[in-house]
């Protein structure tokens, strides 16, 4: 059973975009409008590639699955794990900002 929860978030989240560098750097940018007034505009974190490009690392501790990587899209697979045991999938498109 899949859910989009795209509809579910908050607006301030909605218009937050990341920015994935060469560099294996990224910055995760909160957009026109933010959550809480006091975050920072941004952020950064680092990335890489593993596994022949099927895997992406964020922050050297969250592994994810590549699903498909384009010059479009990439979509990522994420198993996260909640307090209580409970198993999820977490399916995430990042588009390319044109």
């Amino acid at each position: 059973n899949s859910v989009d929860l795209f509809p579910f978030l908050p607006n301030c989240q909605k218009d937050n975009f990341f920015t994935f560098k060469a560099n294996g750097t990224y910055i995760d940018d909160e957009g026109k409008t933010k959550c809480d007034l006091g975050d920072p505009q941004t952020s950064t974190g680092s990335w890489k590639f593993i596994a022949n490009e099927t895997k992406i690392v964020l922050d050297g501790a969250d592994t994810s699955t590549i699903e498909s990587l384009n010059g479009e899209a990439m979509v990522i697979k994420s198993e996260v794990e909640d307090d209580e045991g409970k198993r999820s999938v977490i399916i995430s498109t990042f588009t390319i900002k044109k």
